[in-house]
């Protein structure tokens, strides 16, 4: 943990600029923990996503072939989401979470340290999700709260190894009177992860190439902005127990010191 770090409470400008500081420095670890669950699945699901596309253009009449491939996407969709992108998201707060303290944490290293957390951040991050939705399909307004509220389940069960009920708490505890902070970052996250993914897509479509590639192409290009919208968690994480819990060097040092080993 590099003494030179001085934690700080940020504000919303603060956390992006210190994101993209990290991503500067350490952009192509980060970049290298995303690709090894995305690379695989941009591999298999480009070709499995452009042959569907081509099959349902065609007018195909082998309904057969039409569900199965419906399913095969869904199936891989729902693989890449709720099992590789959690692990990835686990390794990369292992590693934003150290360049922030100014620790230099490999590739390797930051999977290792979140391997034993993936199962835990998979289940609440699950439930998390059910429960937003159910706050959507009830009334807009608690889905848009419950998505703010338990924000920061990520960062808590990777960096504080909590269980389920007892992140989903913790979220909803650092995030009290910060619901508004929340959204702004999370709009904020999301129109720069679109807005460049449109453009990305634009400029695909302007070159000849095949629609495997670009499917292929498109797919990686979440290895570029998954850290950027990670960080911007740890580091919301951080700014908040600053704020709440008059966090400090000494005390987070401690802290991890005597942590427990994850199970």
């Amino acid at each position: 943990m590099g003494a030179s770090t001085t934690l700080r409470p940020m504000g919303v400008g603060d956390i992006f600029d210190e994101v993209l500081r990290l991503y500067r420095a350490h952009g192509l670890t980060y970049v290298m923990i995303a690709l090894i669950p995305i690379a695989p699945f941009a591999a298999v699901g480009a070709p499995l996503s452009a042959f569907a596309r081509s099959t349902m253009e065609s007018g195909s009449q082998d309904i057969a072939l039409v569900f199965a491939l419906i399913g095969a996407s869904l199936f891989w969709s729902a693989l890449f989401w709720g099992a590789l992108i959690p692990l990835s998201t686990a390794a990369l707060i292992e590693s934003l979470s150290a360049s922030y303290f100014g620790e230099r944490l490999g590739v390797l290293e930051s999977y290792r340290r979140a391997l034993p957390r993936w199962g835990a951040l998979v289940v609440t991050q699950v439930l998390a999700g059910l429960l937003i939705f159910a706050g959507f399909v009830v009334f807009v307004v608690p889905g848009v709260y419950l998505a703010a509220v338990f924000m920061l389940v990520s960062p808590v069960v990777v960096l504080e190894s909590m269980g389920l009920a007892d992140a989903l708490r913790r979220s909803k505890a650092l995030m009290t009177k910060n619901v508004s902070k929340g959204l702004v970052l999370l709009v904020a996250a999301g129109l720069l992860t679109s807005v460049s993914g449109f453009a990305l897509t634009g400029m695909l479509t302007l070159l000849p190439i095949s629609p495997v590639l670009t499917e292929f192409l498109s797919g990686l290009f979440t290895a570029i902005t998954l850290p950027v919208s990670t960080g911007v968690l740890v580091l919301l994480y951080y700014d908040l127990r600053v704020r709440k819990e008059g966090l400090d060097l000494e005390r987070l040092a401690q802290s991890l010191a005597t942590q427990p080993a994850a199970p």
